[in-house]
């Protein structure tokens, strides 16, 4: 049953315990105040301070008391009357400082924070490979040496990477987007969706326990939509999904739905990222929940109880038909101080997501060594070659950094292809425009992506084809066009061409099925098409093998010359065929410089209008 924190204030004076490593503080140390904070999404801390200070020997002896040596661990305790205390705190001593003022005198100051501290100190770079989101927070909470109770999500990422930030913003990061918030509570670490149906056993009554007070209704993040989309590379399309409308704790008579009306407020989460239905889903439904859990915001304070509980509810009644019922706590504050101990609670959650109130969680441009430059840059190029570091780098002028008229900045560049010994080598030209970006966004290493065409200088003759529509034209031109390669993209009809200067042309030409080589300067010509391969030329045609050559044919093979054909052997010239016939128009003649034979297997005929043997 719910309580007022009053009741049991009656039985007995406040009593305030802080125990290191297990044993009290003596009484003879005196407290002077404590300040505890527990909070969603946040490491719990506390802050103590305790008389201290000897003005006439010039001495702190509690601070030099080794039970206040950072590393110990602490518990705070307090309630009403002796053997009534109940446990506020317990952390992990982290600070110790003295201090002094005009008004309260020398003291030691005592800094704890709750042990999952450890979470939050180191950036790191680690990869996951097919896990869900609540694995990989339980994985990188046991890799701490911690244990967390994580509530299961659903879907698996077949890759996610976890880059240059402290375990405790990679763990905060995807808590978020899957509705889940982090309790911690003694070293107690819970992750898990807001449960607005859980109820602490507390109730506040408005003229009878409280203190101060501050509620608010705010209508602007009651959305009557949730959208979330990312992109799909296989399909060439976006991906969408709607968020589930979240339960929310039951508090006034203005809900969601009536606030909603007011603007009617929508809101889609994009991402470019090709990740899965299942992340976006979850997140739609995180950014719903947020906007609706900030209905009603503000804080109450109330006399000391140990009995506010967070990430549930506490119990309003008094407040008037629009704040009384259960208020969602998001935030506890105990504040003991001048004998007196107050509770402040925090009410409803930030609409704001945790990356973007959290902006030092990502990795810091430049390393955070010097500032950083953002986005591209334009660039124009001074030199190419004559790298004084062997570097292959480009000298450029980046005009938002050095004018013209500068020395220019020497540039690495970004190439298609670039291995050892071979690679895709196409530098740009000077006077030219490059687009310019930086690694890590440090302004010292700047890398130029590419190349830019401008009204300025473009494209000026169709022989390397302005752009047009249809696009079935691309071409890699150099010497103003005069050199290219030309590509056709036209189904059916596809052509690549290459082009020298001088109208040298090698063409591969799908639309006529032929394959043309042509050397207009020296009139040489061969074209493979439908009929075979026809070879032309104005000078000699010259065939040379240093072994063999071969000619077969299926049926004839022809040679015929307008003037002399010359047959000459080293050695030996051998002629077989069926039948072998040698005609001259005129003459003929066959001659053997040592000796000739004419010789039959059957009949052997010499015949002429005159026949002369020897």
């Amino acid at each position: 049953m719910a309580d007022s924190p009053v009741k049991g204030m009656g039985e007995g004076y406040l009593s305030v315990l802080v125990l290191i490593d297990g044993t009290e503080v003596p009484k003879t140390m005196v407290v002077e105040s404590v300040d505890i904070v527990k909070e969603l999404n946040k490491i719990p801390y506390a802050r103590i301070t305790l008389k201290d200070g000897d003005t006439r020997e010039q001495k702190f002896p509690t601070s030099e008391d080794a039970m206040f040596e950072p590393g110990k661990e602490v518990e705070v305790k307090a309630g009403y009357g002796p053997g009534k205390e109940e446990t506020l705190y317990k952390g992990i001593l982290v600070e110790h400082g003295i201090k002094q003022s005009n008004y309260s005198g020398a003291s030691l100051v005592l800094k704890c924070k709750d042990k999952a501290l450890k979470l939050t100190v180191g950036r790191k770079n680690k990869v996951f490979y097919e896990q869900a989101d609540s694995d990989i927070i339980s994985a990188v909470v046991s890799e701490a040496g911690l244990s967390a109770d994580v509530e299961g999500t659903s879907g698996t990422h077949k890759k996610l990477i976890q880059y240059w930030s402290t375990d405790w913003d990679f763990i905060q990061s995807r808590a978020d987007v899957n509705s889940l918030v982090t309790i911690i509570n003694d070293g107690e670490i819970t992750i898990k969706k807001p449960t607005v149906s859980e109820k602490s056993e507390l109730v506040i009554s408005y003229g009878n326990d409280l203190v101060e007070m501050d509620m608010n209704i705010d209508s602007t993040h009651q959305y009557t939509e949730v959208g979330a989309t990312c992109w799909s590379h296989t399909d060439l399309a976006i991906v969408t999904a709607d968020g589930a409308k979240p339960a929310v704790n039951a508090q006034g008579d203005l809900d969601s739905g009536k606030l909603g009306a007011v603007i009617e407020p929508k809101n889609t989460v994009k991402t470019t990222p090709p990740v899965t239905k299942d992340v976006i889903q979850s997140w739609a439904d995180s950014v719903y929940q947020r906007g609706h859990l900030s209905r009603i915001r503000g804080s109450l304070k109330f006399y000391g109880s140990a009995k506010a509980e967070l990430g549930k509810t506490i119990e309003l009644f008094g407040f008037g038909t629009r704040f009384v019922g259960d208020a969602y706590v998001s935030r506890i504050r105990h504040t003991v101080m001048k004998g007196q101990w107050l509770t402040e609670v925090g009410l409803g959650m930030d609409p704001q997501p945790y990356m973007e109130a959290n902006i030092t969680a990502s990795s810091r441009p430049a390393g955070g060594m010097l500032p950083a430059i953002h986005g591209l840059q334009h660039g124009v190029v001074k030199q190419i070659d004559s790298d004084p570091d062997g570097e292959f780098r480009v000298l450029i002028n980046i005009p938002i950094i050095d004018d013209q008229a500068g020395e220019g900045v020497w540039a690495r560049m970004a190439h298609y292809y670039a291995t050892e010994d071979c690679g895709f080598v196409f530098y740009p030209e000077v006077g030219d425009e490059v687009v310019v970006g930086f690694f890590n966004s440090d302004p010292t290493y700047p890398v130029i992506l590419g190349s830019m065409y401008s009204s300025g200088r473009g494209i000026t003759t169709e022989e390397t084809h302005i752009p047009a529509d249809p696009n079935i034209f691309k071409s890699i031109s150099i010497n103003k066009g005069k050199t290219r390669i030309e590509l056709q993209d036209d189904p059916g009809k596809n052509i690549v061409k290459i082009i020298t200067e001088d109208k040298m042309i090698i063409e591969l030409n799908d639309d006529e099925d032929t394959i043309l080589i042509e050397d207009p300067v020296n009139v040489n010509k061969m074209l493979m098409d439908k009929n075979g391969i026809l070879f032309e030329t104005d000078g000699d045609f010259v065939v040379k093998a240093k072994k063999n050559i071969k000619m077969e044919a299926d049926i004839n093979i022809e040679t015929k010359s307008k003037s002399d054909t010359k047959m000459e052997a080293v050695a030996n010239f051998s002629i077989k065929a069926l039948a072998v016939k040698g005609e001259g128009s005129t003459t003929m003649e066959l001659k053997g410089s040592a000796s000739a034979k004419l010789e039959g297997g059957g009949l052997c005929e010499v015949k002429g209008g005159i026949v002369k043997i020897n």
